[in-house]
């Protein structure tokens, strides 16, 4: 597909969206009210902009009204999210989009001669006191990849990690931007470049100018973005001769949107996932659409770069360092108990966790996240405070992780 014109491209999109539009009516309670009585033709992009926005306060509002009512629990998987404003929300996703998200990431990684085999290094974010799966562990294994957890980053850890690093001789890293720069900046210049990297793939954070030129500085390669969600999985990645960010058109349909005369925000549907559909989906990411086609000859959207999420590391008195995602997987299973929450470092040894509480919130809830917290952040005390609202920044974004040295804005 990324050798069809333009118009075959978008005709291909309108005929996957006609489909999923069809679908939700049939197929899914709450679409079937929203778009009944809208007429046919609602892919025409006229007539489907005027189709209500989904936001996750719906996601929690509506919950089992926005998924297929025939859907078989055996085809599907259940996941979460914390997104950008630390509101979780829990999905599903159909086996068959999850396929689709896989040919997504191998066709952007060839993008960047990364294929089959390449030597890859995950410097991502693990479950909470657990192991990776036997399987997962010999999957990494048979894949040519690593995987090392981004949490509790301290001394004896980077050392652990430059030599496994060394020995392994990966030519890719895939990570946080925020804490692998951390990662980087302790292991210094030299040592970073004896790695020999080819490339790093940058995700789940937005990626600043200063910060992208460290890391190539620091580790002598160069530092690719990407841009997804654990909604729709990848959505975006960078041209590797332009390097703005191209959209994966055959999966999506993106709009870029103005509310209340604010920067343009993305309305993204996912064309692929027909167990819970996302239509309309705001996601509180803020990107512009580029007209015009790129100068690589691919027709995918052009997007300028992202203003998403931007996520500080806290880190600890004993030399532990944690980033922004370490909270969202640890609050995460208290989806009913949490509504949205934001975690503010008040000193190396002191952080106070604001909570809007949910339905399911309670006092042992609340002492079970404290004692989970100080477990975990060692040598640091953890306030939990219920509070009915949680203040937005300027932009509209609310800064759900705020360490003591915040990182670029």
């Amino acid at each position: 597909m990324e050798h069809w014109s333009r118009e075959q491209l978008e005709a291909f999109q309108l005929r996957k969206l006609a489909d999923l539009l069809d679908h939700a009516q049939a197929h899914v309670p709450y679409w079937r009210r929203v778009l009944k009585g809208r007429g046919e033709e609602l892919a025409r992009p006229d007539r489907f902009r005027g189709i209500p926005f989904l936001t996750k306060d719906l996601f929690q509002e509506q919950g089992s009204a926005l998924v297929d009512e025939r859907g078989s629990p055996r085809r599907v998987k259940r996941s979460s999210t914390g997104g950008s404003t630390g509101k979780n929300i829990w999905f599903l996703v159909d086996l068959n989009a999850f396929d689709h998200r896989r040919a997504a990431v191998r066709l952007i990684d060839e993008w960047e001669d990364v294929r089959p085999g390449t030597r890859i290094v995950s410097l991502w974010g693990s479950p909470l006191d657990a192991r990776r799966s036997r399987l997962s562990r010999m999957y990494d294994r048979l894949g040519n990849r690593l995987f090392l957890s981004a949490y509790g980053l301290d001394d004896a850890k980077v050392e652990e990690y430059a030599g496994r690093l060394l020995q392994f001789q990966p030519q890719v890293i895939v990570s946080y931007p925020s804490i692998l720069l951390h990662f980087a900046q302790r292991l210094g210049r030299q040592r970073c470049r004896e790695l020999h990297l080819q490339r790093i793939f940058s995700e789940a954070e937005a990626l600043y100018p200063s910060v992208r030129s460290e890391l190539e500085d620091l580790f002598g390669c160069r530092v690719c973005n990407r841009y997804g969600c654990r909604e729709f999985g990848k959505i975006a990645a960078q041209c590797p001769e332009s390097g703005v960010l191209h959209v994966v058109d055959s999966r999506f349909f993106v709009e870029s949107i103005s509310f209340d005369g604010g920067e343009p925000e993305l309305v993204i549907t996912d064309l692929d996932n027909a167990i819970q559909p996302f239509i309309r989906y705001r996601i509180h990411d803020s990107a512009r659409i580029l007209e015009g086609a790129c100068s690589c000859g691919r027709p995918f959207t052009r997007l300028e770069t992202v203003a998403g999420r931007s996520l500080d590391v806290i880190a600890t008195p004993a030399g532990k360092a944690f980033g922004g995602t370490f909270f969202t997987l640890l609050l995460r299973p208290a989806d009913q108990a949490i509504e949205q929450f934001q975690v503010v470092q008040e000193a190396s040894d002191k952080i106070r966790v604001l909570v809007v509480p949910g339905p399911a919130w309670s006092p042992s809830r609340q002492a079970e996240i404290r004692a989970k917290l100080e477990a975990q952040l060692e040598g640091v005390s953890c306030l939990v405070q219920t509070v009915a609202e949680i203040p937005a920044l300027a932009s509209g974004k609310r800064r759900f992780v705020v360490g003591l040295t915040p990182g670029p804005r």
